[in-house]
């Protein structure tokens, strides 16, 4: 899943993309022809089985049966179709070729120039009430509000989240994550940026992708893959963003790392509490007494007590992930904040138990 601030393009099922939009929709897969083979067993509107074997051979309401099935499937097939067409914000790409015949795209030849899918079901899909059952008892209001209630708190419950979410908030991420570390030194917050250079979730981004494809080294060609990603991250400072991912480069941390085993980018997932939270950690490595180190980058122009923090609390449930995920303890945690000189670095190393 892309960051939200990569300018990615997400490939998904019409499903997958109910209640969201985009700038931009390119409908995929319309001349696929649809599945014409025929079901092994369907109910009927008394709620009988009908089933169908190879040959030809079948019972004898099958044939009923699958004339209503198809209409069902061809009303969910023009719900789905008016669902996908309806996801651009500015531009829908459809292609012209039709392919199979009964397949999406000749749902849209089919409809004038300026018309969507119409979602008129057949009149004659509903069964009706079967014979000889009765209507369930309305249940008293009281249990039904009492129900209500318990959905929605349950609904209210998120199924994911990230690492950074939860740092952001104060009690959300548990400070006790982050109490196991205590400050190695005393240097206060980092001093503030130089005025002039780029900033930002794009250029944070870009930084990140610098030191990911350099390895931790300050090649020959560091200039020109700075460059490139620039260009790619429209920047128009390269030389900014070189000076500053330099400083991270040669930073102790950094340099410690680039000589031992290490992960930069590394995407991490677990579970807290019956929620999902996923995060990507910056720099890992391992250190010679096997404990391992984690880093993170950072860009900011300035930092708050409140801001500094978080980012402890965020590298505070990192370490937690990972000392669950593989066993190994972590003992240190470290910030590196990128400046166009020397790079300043805060850590945190573990309490002794």
């Amino acid at each position: 899943v892309p960051e939200t601030d990569a300018q990615a393009v997400r490939i998904m099922t019409i499903h997958a993309s109910k209640g969201l939009e985009f700038p931009m929709v390119i409908l995929a897969g319309t001349g696929s022809s649809p599945n014409h083979q025929k079901a092994a067993a369907l109910w009927d509107e008394r709620g009988k089985l009908q089933v169908h074997f190879a040959g030809d051979i079948e019972s004898s309401g099958y044939h009923e049966a699958s004339q209503v099935e198809s209409d069902f499937i061809e009303a969910e097939r023009r719900r789905l179709l008016y669902v996908a067409c309806t996801r651009a914000e500015s531009h829908l790409v459809v292609s012209h070729y039709v392919g199979a015949k009964g397949s999406l795209g000749q749902l849209l030849v089919d409809q004038d120039d300026d018309a969507v899918p119409s979602l008129d079901l057949p009149t004659d899909l509903s069964f009706g009430r079967l014979a000889g059952t009765a209507a369930a008892p309305v249940m008293p209001f009281a249990d039904w509000e009492s129900r209500r209630l318990r959905w929605q708190e349950t609904s209210a419950i998120a199924s994911t989240t990230s690492v950074t979410a939860l740092a952001k908030g104060a009690s959300a991420a548990g400070p006790s994550s982050a109490m196991r570390f205590v400050d190695v030194d005393d240097d206060g917050l980092p001093t503030f940026a130089e005025p002039g250079g780029e900033h930002g979730a794009v250029f944070g981004t870009a930084l990140h992708r610098v030191l990911e494809l350099s390895g931790l080294r300050d090649s020959a060609d560091f200039d020109e893959l700075t460059f490139s990603v620039a260009l790619a991250a429209g920047l128009s400072d390269p030389a900014g963003l070189a000076e500053r991912a330099r400083s991270a480069l040669s930073s102790e941390p950094v340099q410690q790392a680039a000589e031992r085993e290490h992960w930069l980018e590394l995407p991490v997932v677990g579970s807290s509490a019956g929620v999902t939270v996923e995060g990507v950690i910056d720099l890992m490595y391992r250190d010679d007494d096997g404990a391992l180190v984690i880093a993170d980058f950072k860009t900011d122009i300035s930092v708050t007590e409140e801001t500094i923090a978080a980012y402890w609390r965020q590298l505070g449930t990192y370490a937690d992930m990972i000392e669950r995920i593989t066993g190994l303890s972590v003992k240190e945690l470290v910030l590196i904040f990128c400046r166009s000189g020397a790079a300043e670095v805060r850590r945190r190393t573990v309490t002794e138990p």
